[in-house]
């Protein structure tokens, strides 16, 4: 074993220190890269054991060869034209090509919209990108996508929900290249089933099963972010599960207005843009100090008041549970009470889904959605 960890560390480029040369003891837990032992898979043998500096050592001798083997070889093979990142199965490989853009949000960016990449023998889901790199440009901007060591942190939250999003779909891309493996989650099944059959409907129940699994995941995380923030997380959901319902169920959505659901709620057209972006509501910058949940709402634009206020809220339980049925998630329907979203909103603090303003067109607009 000490044989094995001098050569990793040479293998790694940086030599081998006294301290490598001290620690001829075993190690266990670790064992080193090889042709049939990728380093993905000797990386994730790192078990943390903090009173254990030598295997501290070896982990990140492993983590700095798997960086430079990374610069070498393109993560992205349909894309990229290769297939020689071979890492042990579907899921190491999506963990594998999301930790290496995890601290660079144009990175992220990059990843998302290489899914979404034209592939042999695959019918063309290019369209299809649209909204979500619409949503995740408004994120970059912000800036809550961020690294923990920038200048500026972004949100951890934000972070962890918008990285299962890109795991969950990047597992099913290899899933039906052929890689060996199975589904790690629900959310990645319907990616998989998206990718063989492309539709509006389909994209909508793998998109929201990943977001929906990231919310619930990390809900602990919400408690750390403003007020503010945490009041347009279920403004977010709300509005994705309003437009998943747009798609799948028209008339549950806009009632007498069906017939323009599916049309409107399409995420290869531009429609869906207004029940999905937030950027002509929350202010272009993280965290959102120095301001209040009421100069928000009132500096938010009409249609956008009239979307919330007028269509969403008045069927938000009957959302919950419709989306909850279809993806079959139950828990989801712990995020609401008696209509309305406490994902990260208190429930006492419900008034702030409601206003006064615009109430003869939010009539209008209700009657004319309603069944």
């Amino acid at each position: 074993m000490a044989a094995a960890i001098w050569n990793l560390a040479y293998d790694a480029g940086y030599g081998a220190g006294p301290a490598v040369q001290a620690w001829s003891w075993p190690i266990p837990a670790i064992r080193p890269a090889s042709p049939s032992r990728p380093l993905s898979s000797s990386l994730r043998s790192c078990l943390p054991a903090p009173s254990s500096p030598p295997q501290t050592f070896v982990c990140t001798q492993l983590y700095l060869q798997f960086q430079r083997q990374r610069k070498r070889i393109r993560p992205i093979g349909p894309a990229g034209g290769t297939e020689s990142y071979v890492p042990n199965d579907a899921t190491a490989d999506a963990l594998s090509m999301v930790a290496a853009v995890r601290h660079d949000p144009d990175q992220r960016l990059s990843l998302a919209g290489s899914f979404y990449d034209d592939r042999t023998d695959r019918v063309s889901i290019r369209a299809y990108r649209r909204a979500e790199l619409a949503f995740m440009r408004w994120q970059v901007s912000r800036g809550v996508l961020a690294s923990p060591d920038s200048g500026q942190p972004g949100s951890e939250w934000w972070r962890q929900v918008n990285e299962g999003l890109l795991r969950d779909a990047w597992e099913a891309d290899r899933l039906v290249a052929g890689r060996p493996g199975s589904a790690s989650r629900p959310s990645v099944s319907r990616w998989a089933d998206f990718l063989r059959k492309p539709s509006a409907k389909a994209w909508y129940r793998a998109h929201n099963s990943s977001v929906i699994a990231g919310y619930l995941e990390h809900r602990q995380l919400s408690a750390a972010e403003l007020p503010v923030e945490r009041f347009f997380m279920d403004v977010a959901l709300a509005r994705v599960l309003y437009v998943h319902a747009l798609v799948i169920r028209p008339r549950l959505a806009l009632g007498r207005l069906h017939g323009a659901g599916r049309l409107v709620g399409d995420p290869r057209w531009r429609g869906a843009d207004v029940f999905l972006s937030l950027r002509n509501i929350l202010p272009n910058r993280y965290p959102l100090t120095g301001i209040s949940i009421s100069e928000i709402l009132a500096a938010e634009n009409y249609a956008g008041r009239l979307v919330d206020y007028g269509v969403i809220l008045p069927r938000m339980q009957a959302l919950y549970d419709f989306v909850a049925a279809d993806l079959q998630e139950p828990r989801l329907l712990g995020l609401i009470r008696d209509g309305f979203p406490v994902y990260a909103w208190d429930y006492a603090d419900r008034h702030a889904w409601t206003t006064a303003r615009a109430r003869t067109a939010r009539s209008v607009l209700s009657w004319l959605t309603s069944a």
